[in-house]
């Protein structure tokens, strides 16, 4: 899986409890996608998947992204579909894009973009990148709503809008890489960590960093990493490049001088948790689990 340039990116913080979102005019160049309405029941949380195609011609390019979300809202991610065919149904129970849940169509899935749980978001691209669509795009809104501590049913909403440029208009394509760490195991009341090393396998130009945590992830840390000569297995940390301390609001990185890697050498990302619950803290796709995940964007 890969994703896409965002001001903020995915972000699972505290939910947004009850702020009506605006309504979106649909983009003057490029596409409108809604969700059908999200109902959740008291007590509750529901992560929901669902497809939607555009008419996409070749050549396009998105440089901007709104999402106006309803009430409920703990995280959103924006989905490219890469299969030639829809998915039967078009609407189906989502657990991060397959992971934990249904895994028949996880390689369909690209991950483009997410946003914390906000009434309104916006991603804007730097001025000359955008991200390529191919013609008839489709895609995936993952929605993951609460609905804690009610007494009663939500009903809430996901209403997305990609506007397009040529990309002609752009200097350059975006490219993601995404890299999460699937098998941590931080014993119950302590401090632990997370870690993992991305590897490029090309040279990149690298001109974002962001992660995600949930809520008891304290510091997140991103290192420029070599390989060491003669040890394809061992790669020595760098000059640090990201330091985040706000899990809930997570640092966006944007580099005014792209950052040279080359191939064979990467990024390593280490997440401290300070776990206060009485069980050992892993991962999960719930609200009470855990994430360590890196984020990048390069061309």
């Amino acid at each position: 899986m890969v994703l896409l340039w965002a001001v903020l990116a995915m972000a699972c913080s505290s939910e947004n409890t009850g702020e009506k979102p605006p309504t979106l005019a649909p983009p003057t160049r490029g596409y409108q996608i809604r969700a059908d309405p999200i109902r959740v029941d008291a007590g509750e949380e529901s992560e929901v998947c669902q497809h939607a195609a555009t008419v996409a011609g070749p050549g396009e390019a998105v440089r901007r992204i709104e999402v106006a979300a309803g009430p409920g809202l703990h995280h959103f991610i924006l989905f490219t579909w890469e299969s030639e065919s829809a998915p039967t149904p078009s609407r189906w129970p989502c657990v991060a894009a397959g992971i934990g849940g249904d895994l028949s169509h996880i390689l369909d899935f690209r991950p483009l973009s997410g946003f914390p749980p906000q009434p309104y978001s916006e991603i804007l691209f730097p001025e000359d990148v955008g991200f390529p669509l191919r013609p008839n795009q489709a895609f995936v809104l993952d929605g993951h709503f609460l609905n804690l501590g009610a007494t009663q049913q939500r009903e809430s909403s996901l209403t997305v809008n990609l506007h397009t440029v040529s990309q002609s208009e752009v200097s350059h394509l975006a490219r993601i890489l995404y890299d999460i760490n699937l098998s941590f195991r931080v014993p119950a009341s302590s401090r632990g960590y997370a870690e993992g090393t991305w590897e490029a396998k090309e040279d990149i130009h690298l001109f974002a960093l962001t992660s995600h945590t949930h809520r008891r992830g304290i510091e997140v840390t991103i290192h420029h990493a070599e390989r060491l000569p003669g040890d394809p297995a061992s790669f020595e940390e760098k000059e640090p490049l990201y330091r985040s301390r706000d899990w809930s609001s997570p640092a966006f990185a944007v580099f005014t001088e792209p950052i040279l890697i080359r191939a064979g050498d990467g990024l390593r990302y280490r997440c401290l948790f300070d776990n206060d619950k009485m069980i050992p803290l892993i991962f999960g796709v719930t609200s009470e689990d855990e994430m360590c995940i890196l984020y990048g964007f390069y061309y």
